[in-house]
């Protein structure tokens, strides 16, 4: 199957509207100094539409997840509540596709074949081994941790156990294409770089968008260069993330190419729209990729530099194996000019802030030490989300 086919894209512009006025819902809840009802409203308009199109739901969980360190504050009950925005889409939609479900058992209650349904649960026991582990292993990880840090685990399993596997589970009953919350997330890797590009030239937009629950500045001067956090925590926060969605973006933008634009131009010549359509798919996901890996640059984090290079590498290799079609000295040349670019971007990677024994090497190095020191003590782990405990005098 070709990826992000001309029937994908044709279905995800006739339902544009939809996801549209979804993620106007979900912005007047967002927005602080909006009336309770008002940002009530939004969210209700979000939660129907999600019930009538549960993919498009997920879509807004993927586009509103970066900004989980910016939640929008609700004052009810005499104190104001923090939401972060992903956390609601996720769990509206949960809501949605139960509500549907039920409404359907309700309807054919008696064409319900039960002991059909047990079967089915047998079935796909094997296949859903792993996620069953993960949860087991999350559950163990809030059992084990300290009596002080017992909330922090709880938190840490919402966040990155119970959560996930509700989105998963929510996308395979749904039947959402991978590549479409693929291409979400290259769109919100997109925005997100923005952000930090931005950042670098002075005009800082994160404060806009609320208050960021984190100690650290959005622009940081460190070892003789200018580090940017976007919407995250740490400079390194931005680059561990857009580290992986600028390959993804540009293999959609290689695939759309390759698979769809040349093919689509020869055999429908005369359909100009579906023509446009195409090129205005690798337009955006080109866009997607270069913004992404732009935001990876100003973030100067040299791992996510070197994570770049090896992703170029894959990603490159891939293309002069597998895709590209152009005369033998072109791909050649392509192939040497990558590989001097990529040697460049290593070699800065390696020498900047003070080379590989600056920064915080040292720090990086002793928790490695105490890593293995705590396997050895604690072969089971400490627990989700444990390190301040084991780490502050006053625990013990």
């Amino acid at each position: 199957m070709q990826p992000f086919g001309l029937s994908q894209r044709r279905a995800l512009l006739a339902d544009a509207p939809v996801l549209t006025i979804m993620a106007l819902g979900l912005a007047l809840f967002y927005i602080d100094g909006l009336p309770l009802p008002l940002r009530l409203a939004g969210l209700a308009l979000f939660a129907g539409l999600a019930a009538l199109q549960p993919a498009g739901g997920l879509i807004s969980v993927v586009l509103t997840a970066p900004l989980y360190l910016i939640p929008t504050a609700v004052d009810m009950f005499g104190r104001a509540w923090l939401f972060p925005l992903h956390e609601v889409a996720l769990l509206l939609t949960t809501a949605a596709v139960a509500g549907r479900w039920t409404i359907q058992v309700a309807r054919h209650r008696h064409a319900v074949d039960f002991q059909l349904h047990l079967r089915r649960v047998y079935a796909m026991g094997g296949r859903y081994a792993p996620h069953v582990l993960l949860a087991l292993a999350g559950i163990i990880g809030v059992v084990i941790a300290v009596p002080e840090g017992r909330s922090a685990a709880l938190r840490e399993f919402r966040w990155l156990i119970a959560e996930p596997l509700l989105f998963y589970g929510l996308g395979r009953v749904v039947g959402v294409s991978r590549l479409l919350l693929g291409s979400a997330l290259a769109v919100s890797g997109a925005y997100v770089a923005l952000i930090g590009v931005l950042q670098y030239g002075e005009l800082d937009l994160a404060p806009l968008l609320g208050e960021k629950q984190a100690f650290s500045e959005n622009i940081i001067d460190v070892d003789g260069v200018r580090r940017v956090t976007s919407v995250y925590g740490h400079p390194n926060n931005l680059g561990l993330f857009l580290e992986r969605v600028w390959p993804l973006a540009a293999v959609i933008a290689i695939g759309v190419r390759r698979g769809d634009v040349v093919g689509d131009v020869v055999a429908h010549t005369n359909r100009r729209s579906d023509v446009a359509c195409n090129v205005a798919t690798l337009l955006l996901f080109t866009c997607c990729a270069l913004l992404a890996l732009a935001g990876v640059g100003v973030s100067f984090s040299r791992g996510a530099w070197l994570a770049s290079v090896i992703a170029a590498t894959v990603v490159g290799a891939g293309w002069f194996l597998f895709r590209s079609q152009d005369r033998q000295v072109m791909r050649w040349s392509a192939l040497a000019l990558a590989g001097v670019v990529i040697a460049v971007v290593a070699g800065l990677a390696l020498t900047l802030r003070g080379g590989p024994g600056g920064g915080s090497t040292d720090a990086r190095l002793l928790l490695w030490r105490e890593s293995l020191a705590y396997l050895q003590q604690h072969p089971f782990g400490l627990g989700l989300d444990q390190f301040y405990y084991f780490h502050n005098p006053e625990f013990g």
